[in-house]
């Protein structure tokens, strides 16, 4: 056996078990699009993004930032990790920042293409793609809140616009809104009340006006958290029936 196939063979069996080791490993994947240069995969795949309200650091329509944030997001069916994100909540849509040679261009992601992506610590999901039935009225991304066995609590964050003259100039003024959706049985529900939630587990009423009761101040000053704690609260008691 020749010293050149010895050698071929040696680095044949270290890539196969590199890629064999490292294929789903996040790492790997940061790597592999370092290397192929990101505006080559298939990340680029959207429409050029056009700002359309001037946006300043304490009044913007993004979530979070008016600044691009470090984030991973899943589109059409593909990981990608560490890159520049912005989440246009006016809109509904999710912005990205290419790097390399085309870093001077924004892209507008394909909406019906992405999967989920994940901003700091919260991870917003395309309900469209993963909820089987919504009559709420809202759709698109959505936080998860909480994710259990039997219920998982979705937040839509938004933002409106308003018009606002100062002299000859008009700047536009944004204010968010946030709706909390139960997603129980395949079905997505926005809450509203104590009684809408009693009707839908009339066996745990004693837990529900429990929770109301010792977390009233919660429920105006944060209902994330509010409603976080009541879902997970249901979300044991109903486990432990099964």
């Amino acid at each position: 056996m020749n010293k050149s196939f010895c050698k071929a063979l040696c680095s044949l069996a270290f890539l196969w078990v590199f890629q064999f080791s490292q294929a789903q490993d996040k790492n790997y994947l940061v790597a592999f699009d370092s290397i192929v240069k990101l505006e080559n995969t298939g990340l680029y795949n959207g429409k050029v993004y056009k700002d359309r309200y001037r946006s300043f650091p304490d009044n913007h329509r993004y979530f979070e930032s008016h600044d691009f944030i470090i984030g991973d997001v899943e589109y059409n069916g593909q990981h990608y990790y560490q890159i520049g994100l912005k989440y246009n909540l006016h809109e509904d849509v999710l912005v990205v920042r290419p790097k390399g040679s085309k870093s001077f261009v924004n892209l507008q992601l394909i909406s019906d293409k992405i999967t989920s992506f994940k901003l700091n610590n919260t991870t917003f999901i395309n309900t469209d793609k993963t909820v089987t039935t919504n009559t709420t009225g809202y759709r698109g991304f959505m936080a998860l809140s909480y994710s259990g066995e039997q219920l998982n609590l979705f937040v839509k964050h938004t933002k409106t616009v308003r018009d606002k003259y100062v002299g000859k100039k008009i700047e536009y003024i944004f204010n968010a809104e946030n709706h909390y959706f139960l997603h129980y049985n395949q079905e997505l529900i926005e809450l509203k009340n104590k009684k809408q939630i009693r009707k839908l587990f009339p066996s745990l009423v004693n837990d529900i006006n429990t929770h109301y009761k010792n977390n009233s101040k919660a429920e105006k000053l944060n209902p994330e958290a509010f409603y976080t704690g009541l879902i997970k609260v249901l979300d044991s008691k109903l486990s432990t029936k099964l």
